[in-house]
């Protein structure tokens, strides 16, 4: 299982690496099916979520009813869509694809550290371009994907540094790796996931210490205050970020460059405000000028995760995922032991949550995100308590992995 979880982990990361050939498209689908398939054959007794099964037809009933040209590929994109959510998505569940799903998500928050390190010693080397209008993008494709992919590291090394299993050098190493995260989410630029990871570290911290409001209240002040003792130690990491904030005050709105994409989603979504204008597709007929070339081959710019799952889907397709991402996030919120995974897979989602108002991907299969935030939503749909600790023994060489799944609370 061990194997399989880091096959799928290096393919996906593999396809946000500028420096690796990336894998085929349909040969990225087929792998993916490949081991849902092995996965559903050593673990049979699977379940259906009932959440992503109204989600699915909701899917299938946009592309029936509405007419969607050929060379926006509906069906095409709704099979490759398929191929992944049937690893990777609660949509099938048992307890063997979960543990199945939990290695993976642990393979890929360690290849991000891995991309992160990479990424900031590159920069301290002069050998990856320094940040410029699109942010820094280090050994990622791209800037904004280097961007969540570095505040998500820092809320994983945040995780790891509380774990109470590791030494202190252990913990200072992990707090670290943290700050260098952050610094390479500020030196790429993306001020969504700037925000989404703030909100996901208050998040994790409130979770954390809900039990002792003075203890969070203590921390985070701390924290603010070594931020800004520090300040002119990361002022220049700020040169993306701040170019970005002039250019918009200079416009006269902060959104400036998302304004005209959700203003078409509204529109699109008073079209068909119950099965949505169609899956994976946008009205190019209302859609600002400077996007329509590009809508013509069938490439979308949603500009917002959760307008254009409303515009696309309508309110048919809406519910279900609010009730898929939402239920579980309250339920973290209010219920997760003092350290668990839970805790780090719900300050992921309220990353997601922010990062979802200027990012669409929740239906885009082949974007690395999307297999990102349907993985931590199918784990964040089971609780999981003191969930898959590494204890160590007193010699230190013997790990023995324990596991605590109710699967009582599964969403239905």
């Amino acid at each position: 299982m061990k194997f399989l979880a880091w096959v799928i982990a290096l393919l996906s990361v593999n396809q946000i690496i500028w420096q690796i050939p990336n894998v085929p498209q349909m040969v990225y689908y087929a792998i993916f099916l490949l081991m849902a398939i092995v996965m559903l054959f050593y673990h049979p007794n699977i379940k259906i979520n009932a959440c992503l099964l109204f989600f699915m037809i909701a899917i299938i009933c946009s592309i029936l009813v509405n007419y969607i040209p050929d060379y926006f590929k509906p069906w095409d994109r709704f099979f490759s869509f398929l191929m992944v959510m049937l690893c990777v998505s609660p949509f099938l569940y048992n307890s063997g694809l979960t543990i199945f799903r939990k290695e993976i998500f642990d393979k890929v928050n360690i290849l991000f550290v891995i991309v992160v390190i990479i990424s900031f010693l590159g920069y301290l080397a002069g050998i990856y371009s320094t940040a410029d209008f699109s942010g820094f993008r280090g050994c990622t494709s791209q800037s904004m994907l280097l961007s969540p992919i570095a505040a998500l590291t820092s809320l994983f090394c945040l995780h790891k540094a509380f774990c109470p299993e590791i030494s202190k050098k252990e913990k200072y190493l992990f707090l670290g790796m943290m700050v260098i995260a952050f610094l390479m989410c500020l030196l790429a630029g993306s001020r969504a996931s700037l925000a989404g990871g703030i909100v996901g570290i208050l998040y994790y911290l409130k979770v954390r210490y809900r039990r002792n409001m003075k203890l969070f209240l203590k921390v985070l002040f701390s924290m603010l205050i070594v931020i800004s003792v520090s300040y002119p130690l990361w002022e220049s990491y700020l040169v993306t970020v701040a170019g970005k904030m002039e250019r918009s005050i200079e416009a006269g709105s902060m959104t400036t460059t998302r304004d005209a994409l959700w203003e078409t989603r509204f529109l699109e979504f008073k079209e068909s405000p119950v099965c949505g204008i169609g899956f994976n597709y946008v009205d190019e007929h209302i859609l600002p000028v400077a996007y329509r070339d590009a809508a013509k081959v069938g490439v979308i710019e949603p500009g917002s995760g959760w307008l254009f799952l409303l515009s696309s889907l309508g309110i048919m397709g809406t519910i279900p995922f609010l009730l898929l991402f939402w239920r579980p996030l309250f339920r973290i919120y209010k219920k997760a032991e003092s350290y668990s995974d839970e805790i780090l897979i719900g300050a992921c989602l309220s990353f997601f949550a922010v990062h979802l108002i200027a990012e669409g991907y929740v239906t885009s299969s082949g974007s690395f995100l999307f297999f990102y935030l349907w993985l931590l939503i199918s784990l964040a749909q089971i609780p999981v308590r003191k969930q898959f600790f590494i204890k160590k023994t007193a010699n230190r060489e013997q790990k023995q992995r324990t596991c605590s799944i109710d699967f009582a609370e599964m969403s239905h």
